[in-house]
């Protein structure tokens, strides 16, 4: 076996063929993922039981591959829903013989299912050949090797720099991209709209909105089952009334009082969810006593719900606010009197059990569930001051921003201006701010544009903008 590995291992080096990555991997197989995946067969058992056998035989049969372990042919079943019809499922049978490698196999499994190549076909299939293999040509080593050894560098009087990209030449191209997408998509944003009002109007939600990473065109497909699923079953969801909805990847209630239902169930997975609402409602409507106990506790600390919390489960939230109660518990008679006074102009927010423990930008304490009450205690008292600092700049910025970024939208005529929700207020002044000291070169351009302010530049398959908030540092 051990000889078998080597023989693989210097075949490999020679030649530099690469390996998929696991990530890789992951993505070329999720056009197959979502054509078998038994969440889709709700209402056929049987094959959903063969596609969960199926898919861990494949899935180990790529591990081994991973691994670089010998592996024994396989052949498998598979039922996938027609293209045509979503209530028709047809069989595919697969055959994995003695594979080498996984780009082989993961190319055998996409086109036994007449499924497209096209990301496959983009990952490069060579790699560097290795530092044994003597090339029949020179070697142009990167300027850094030159610099760091001392030796020559016969290519630096032949080296010319590349130009840097001026910002304004990077929206004129991705304009012209991001108007196409719009005008190729607005038929269907509107009809989404359209349809999201309807549903709205008849169960009398307060929102209907989607928070999934799938595309707006997945969001078309849930808002067509939602609506039949209305339809039929309109008086037994009434008590939706009043209530938010989030289309995800989670199906519960969040602490924010969301109603969440994954995009990738089926319709009987909603009507159970919806129709039950009320046995989540009864976590959600705990939790307010079970903060002001560790509030108490934390000689009133403030226990607050950041905005992203809309898509966390209530019955998680419990658990962690338990968890965390419970460790406090146990330390408070030997740490009560560390705190000291009233700490009611601090702020805390409950995380994950394998979250770290640290202080925001927008001076709230970040506590996982799991962290020991000892440590918390300590930890409070020795930066309750920088928090509160923090709070207090938080704040101010926060003001700041809001009115520079309605600034920014009405002077350069944007159509809509929006920000990622993990950007902290002071790299939304910043961008504003060069934006605006840059207007007279961009505003042509960005008259009528829908643009979000993150972490990369991109243009959305709907047509939005992505801009990142250094953009100033990226282009001249």
């Amino acid at each position: 076996m051990l000889r078998y590995l080597a023989g693989q291992t210097r075949w490999s080096a020679q030649f530099g063929f690469r390996q998929l990555t696991t990530n890789e991997t992951s993505v070329a197989l999720r056009p197959f993922y979502f054509a078998i995946h038994p969440d889709f067969f709700g209402q056929y058992p049987k094959e959903r039981a063969t596609n969960e056998d199926s898919l861990k035989k494949v899935g180990q049969y790529l591990e081994a591959l991973h691994s670089q372990r010998r592996t024994s042919p396989l052949d498998v079943t598979v039922y996938m829903r027609e293209p045509r019809d979503t209530q028709a499922v047809k069989p595919v049978k697969i055959s994995l013989l003695n594979h080498t490698d996984v780009r082989s196999a993961v190319s055998r499994i996409l086109q036994c299912c007449n499924l497209s190549l096209e990301y496959l076909t983009s990952i490069p299939n060579k790699t560097a050949l290795q530092s044994t293999y003597t090339p029949n040509r020179p070697i142009k080593w990167d300027p850094t090797y030159y610099r760091y050894t001392g030796t020559h560098n016969p290519y630096a009087e032949r080296t010319q720099t590349k130009p840097k990209r001026t910002f304004r030449g990077w929206l004129i191209d991705s304009i012209k991209k991001a108007e196409e997408n719009d005008q190729n998509t607005k038929h269907v944003r509107e009809e989404n709209e359209k349809l999201t009002v309807q549903i709205c109007d008849q169960l009398q939600l307060k929102s209907l909105q989607w928070k999934s990473e799938w595309g707006y065109r997945n969001y078309r497909s849930c808002l067509n089952t939602f609506a039949r699923l209305v339809q039929e079953n309109q008086t037994k969801l009434s008590h939706l009334k009043g209530k938010s909805v989030y289309f995800c990847d989670k199906t519960g209630v969040s602490i924010l009082g969301n109603v969440l239902l994954s995009a990738g169930d089926v319709s009987t997975d909603w009507l159970s969810m919806l129709t039950n609402v009320s046995r989540h409602e009864e976590t959600l409507l705990g939790l307010p006593d079970l903060e002001m106990t560790l509030s108490d506790l934390l000689h009133d600390i403030q226990i607050v719900r950041r905005p992203d919390h809309g898509i966390v489960m209530a019955k998680e939230y419990d658990k962690q606010l338990r968890a965390l109660i419970s460790s406090v518990n146990r330390c408070w008679k030997a740490k009560r009197d560390v705190l000291g006074g009233s700490l009611n102009h601090l702020q805390l927010v409950v995380e994950t059990s394998s979250g770290p423990l640290a202080i925001s930008t927008s001076g709230q304490f970040l506590v996982p569930s799991s962290c020991p009450g000892s440590i918390l205690i300590d930890f409070i008292v020795n930066n309750r001051h920088k928090a509160n600092t923090l709070l207090k700049e938080h704040e101010r910025k926060s003001i700041k921003t809001e009115a520079i970024l309605h600034k920014c939208q009405s002077e350069l005529d944007i159509c809509s201006l929006e920000r990622d929700a993990s950007l902290p207020p002071d790299k939304i002044l910043t961008f504003c701010e060069n934006l605006m000291k840059e207007a007279y070169n961009v505003k042509d351009l960005l008259k009528g544009a829908r643009v979000l302010i993150t972490f990369h530049s991109s243009i959305s398959d709907d047509g939005k903008l992505l801009v990142p908030w250094n953009w100033v540092d990226i282009y001249d």
